[in-house]
């Protein structure tokens, strides 16, 4: 057998063995880069939608084409969580629950730090704007509950188990 064919086989095994921690680790893992292309999608929909915006459709569709090719990027990650590589889980950690978090709860946090009202420091001012809210909302349980669940023990066995 091949050395390519005996990593796919063990990626297969691996997968079917994953504990649930990694099973529901991955599934968060996808909603939450799901809710981020949506909250892109609904953000470029109002950037598109507003007369006074300055964006026209070639940033806007730029700006969609990087989120999309980021999210593919990081589902791939995901993917190789799933397989019981090791150092995924340290990619998912720092750069989508550290960096990735602090990056969506940085301007609100600095706007209540302002005295800005609840309301105004998470956008919410309107329908449209608390759709994009609860999508955010969901986007950052999504990372919390991912980031607690990939570090379980069962999953850290799985993952101790799985380097190669």
């Amino acid at each position: 057998m091949t050395q390519d064919k005996h990593t796919k086989t063990a990626a297969r095994v691996a997968e079917k063995n994953a504990p649930v921690a990694i099973r529901v680790a991955v599934a968060l893992w996808c909603t939450a880069l799901a809710a981020g292309m949506a909250e892109t999608v609904l953000g470029a929909a109002g950037e598109l939608s507003d007369p006074n915006s300055g964006m026209g459709i070639l940033p806007v569709t730029l700006i969609i084409g990087v989120r999309l090719l980021v999210t593919v990027v990081f589902g791939c990650i995901v993917v190789a969580l799933l397989h019981g590589r090791g150092w995924s889980r340290v990619v998912l950690a720092v750069l989508l629950g550290g960096i990735g978090t602090a990056t969506l709860i940085y301007g609100p946090i600095t706007q209540l730090v302002q005295g800005e009202p609840l309301a105004t420091a998470l956008g919410i001012s309107d329908a449209e704007s608390l759709v994009f809210f609860l999508v955010r909302a969901l986007h950052l349980t999504a990372v919390l509950g991912a980031l607690v669940t990939m570090f379980l023990p069962s999953a850290t066995r799985f993952l101790r188990n799985n380097e190669r």
